[in-house]
């Protein structure tokens, strides 16, 4: 029986131990993750300064031509043979059919013979057959734009593009139309096919976290990239071309990514996005003193992108601003 009691004693204490090695355990390792969360915000100082500030917008698309063309073939030449075929690109002033008197059908840019409709051979026009040709010389980037993007493109607006061919080399556009109607939308699933190829491109340049100061503002302003944001859901996309001149090096077909500028404001008074904290519907910035301490205070902000936000009211322009910044947390 003493044995027993003694056993039993025991294992209480050695259940009292295990309890208390647990508590310890789990209070070391909350303790531990609250110090590893303070550490991953660090501040830095910086001063208010003076730069412009631009809204964009990124959209995929592909190289289209501006118009089709329609060449019928002659209602008094006999029909010997057709030079190309379709889906080919030609050369301006390249022979696409050729007439029995040795003369020949020809296209007055270069381009893309994109269906053939010709009379049997050695017969003439009778004003139906005909090659339908895509110039390239006038081209267009067709882009898909989700519905809630949509609103913030008008025509008009300039755009930046490049082409996943030619890395490294821009060209210029301008948005000449932006379609209005649901008749015009696009289902995601439609595409997804291009929308996944963009992302895995830049998934690398979104791994950086941001807090939700950052967001609050690049989300109703800054540089917004369609490519990533583009989930497998149900939201309708719709269109916006982008017109520009060919140097000869775009051909029908290719891929494009395009930078469509929304909005700029030169020499603004401006702080980093980060500076910038919100309290309801005000906004506010931490003014570092010569005593290094800081002095909470009221701003107005404007136009913001990705990094800089302006400052329409609060501050002087010789002030320096205490900044959050995030790093990454060291796993090790």
């Amino acid at each position: 029986m003493k044995d027993l009691k003694h056993y039993k004693k025991q294992g209480i204490v050695l259940l009292i131990l295990c309890l208390g090695l647990a508590t310890a355990i789990i209070v070391y390792y909350q303790s531990h993750q609250a110090e590893k969360a303070e550490a991953k915000v660090q501040y830095e100082d910086v001063a208010v300064s003076t730069t412009t500030i631009q809204q964009t917008l990124t959209a995929a698309g592909e190289v289209q031509t501006v118009k089709e063309e329609t060449l019928l073939f002659n209602k008094t030449k006999t029909f010997k043979g057709m030079c190309v075929e379709a889906k080919e690109h030609v050369a301006a002033g390249d022979p696409i059919a050729l007439y029995s008197d040795g003369s020949s059908l020809k296209a007055d840019h270069s381009g893309v013979v994109s269906a053939i409709s010709p009379p049997r051979t050695g017969s003439k026009g009778d004003g139906t057959q005909s090659v339908t040709f895509l110039p390239d010389d006038q081209i267009a980037i067709h882009l898909t734009v989700p519905e809630d993007e949509i609103g913030r493109i008008a025509i008009g607006n300039t755009a930046k593009v490049t082409i996943n061919a030619e890395p490294g080399k821009e060209f210029s556009g301008v948005i000449t139309y932006v379609s209005g109607s649901s008749d015009d939308a696009i289902k995601a699933e439609d595409s997804n096919t291009k929308t996944d190829q963009n992302s895995a491109e830049n998934s690398d340049e979104n791994k950086e976290e941001d807090n939700s100061d950052a967001k609050a503002f690049t989300e109703n302003g800054g540089e917004s990239n369609i490519e990533d944001e583009a989930a497998a859901d149900n939201s309708a996309y719709f269109k916006a071309v982008v017109n520009l001149d060919n140097d000869g090096s775009l051909k029908i077909g290719m891929s494009a990514s395009c930078t469509v500028l929304l909005a700029e404001k030169q020499d603004v008074q401006a702080v980093p996005v980060n500076a910038v904290t919100i309290d309801g519907t005000e906004r506010y910035v931490n003014i570092v003193k010569a005593d290094g301490s800081v002095a909470k205070t009221k701003v107005e902000t404007g136009i913001s992108d990705a990094t800089y936000v302006e400052i329409i009211s609060g501050l002087k322009g010789d002030e320096t601003v205490r900044v959050a910044t995030m790093r990454k947390e060291n796993t090790k």
